[in-house]
């Protein structure tokens, strides 16, 4: 839990500093750019949220009851992520006795 405070005041200080930043013109253009195409990135976010929630469901129910890595919704959440970044055990999901294999 202490690393998720480190993380957000992390994001908290970046954002801070993209504000004291501004100033020099060509990181203002570049803000500028990001507010003009805040609806597109922000869909995209909501679509990838989405889909976050729909696989760490799926996981949830298929190697929930097997894999102690997806035994409860937010367990599933990180797991996915986790597998997105390429950190995973492969040998957890191969020995793992799923009906669909």
């Amino acid at each position: 839990m202490h690393h998720y405070g480190i993380a957000f005041l992390v994001s908290l200080l970046t954002v801070k500093l993209w504000r004291l930043l501004n100033l020099n013109p060509n990181l203002h253009l570049i803000t500028m750019t990001l507010k003009k195409a805040s609806n597109e990135i922000s869909g995209f976010l909501l679509t990838i949220l989405i889909l976050l929630v729909a696989y760490s469901i799926s996981c949830n129910l298929l190697f929930g009851w097997t894999i102690p890595s997806y035994r409860t919704f937010t367990d599933s959440a990180v797991t996915i992520v986790s597998l997105l970044l390429g950190i995973f055990d492969y040998e957890e999901l191969s020995t793992s006795s799923c009906p669909l294999y």
